[in-house]
């Protein structure tokens, strides 16, 4: 008779899996604790080691791009999460509001909108004063940065471009309006979407070309052109082009690929054409820097000159 394949998980295997395994931490375990709060239906969520396996097998298929179906209210979207390559993304599907709108409150932090919160009636609304409130003991912070624009518009053609960029905006503004009703002078950087990647390449490694470079290029400078017209004369609001910075060809993630399925010679390949590298995103900071550089600079007194 063949040996069996499988081992059972007895109680004692079990307890030694717990004791010797990765334990959740306080974000982890304070969504357990609120999913319990949902009842019977709580089981639908993975155990702790089941998360830490998730962990542990997407760093080891070095996974850059993830989706999730049944996300129920995060806890396995955590762990896949935090298992992700560097600049990997993860896309979480699921049917019921419910399960997936818990609103993002005090060590719930890292999950959700930062700013939306139910109210007493069962709706939810953005309120800055509070996120202020549960993570920054109340103050306002110094200034603000937001940045939307890649997936507002990134399946956009020409058609489409100038209704996209509306509902995105139509986003933007409701941010804007839930900070000034906190504070009307705080200093909010709108930082203008960055370009793709120099190589259609990418479009087809993470995408199989469903966009093409040429084309998001195109709505991301659409998109750049709306923002000086609707934000440039704002008060205190200010446009951080991120974009002018960003070296998309040295820039975005890349590896060493096959030059073609014929030919094992190796050669250079973007594997991602709307997310920069590590460097990258750095360089965009390089921008929010010279931003806050300048506002530090209007803030200061004038310098004597000497006689």
């Amino acid at each position: 008779m063949a040996e069996p394949k499988t081992v059972a998980v007895t109680p004692e295997l079990h307890e030694y899996l717990v004791a010797h395994g990765t334990p959740p931490d306080a974000t982890q375990r304070t969504l357990i604790e609120a999913t319990a709060a949902l009842g019977d239906v709580s089981g639908m969520q993975i155990a702790p080691e089941q998360g830490a396996l998730m962990t542990l097998l997407t760093r080891l298929v070095d996974a850059r791009f993830a989706v999730e179906v049944g996300t129920f209210t995060g806890y396995s979207s955590i762990c896949i999460a935090r298992g992700l390559a560097d600049g990997g993304r993860l896309l979480c599907c699921d049917v019921s509001e419910e399960w997936t709108g818990i609103a993002r409150t005090g060590d719930l932090a890292q999950r959700g909108s930062p700013f939306l919160y139910e109210t007493g009636d069962g709706r939810r609304e953005l309120d800055f004063q509070r996120y202020c409130n549960d993570v920054n003991g109340g103050q306002l912070p110094d200034f603000v940065t937001i940045f939307l624009g890649c997936n507002d518009t990134f399946g956009a053609t020409d058609d489409t471009i100038e209704s996209q960029i509306d509902d995105m905006f139509a986003h933007m503004d409701a941010l804007i309006a839930m900070i000034r009703a906190v504070s009307p002078t705080l200093p909010i950087g709108l930082i203008q979407p960055v370009p793709p990647t120099v190589s259609q390449d990418a479009f087809g490694a993470n995408y199989a070309s469903g966009q093409t470079r040429w084309q998001y290029r195109r709505n991301q400078h659409r998109v750049v052109e709306r923002m000086e017209e609707h934000y440039a004369a704002m008060p205190h609001v200010w446009l951080v082009p991120a974009y002018i910075s960003l070296d998309c060809a040295h820039n975005f993630p890349a590896a060493a690929q096959p030059v073609n399925a014929r030919n094992s010679a190796a050669v250079v390949r973007h594997y991602d054409s709307v997310h920069p590298a590590e460097t990258g995103y750095r360089q965009i900071g390089d921008s929010i820097y010279c931003w806050l550089k300048t506002l530090l600079a209007q803030d200061a007194p004038p310098q004597e000159t000497a006689p």
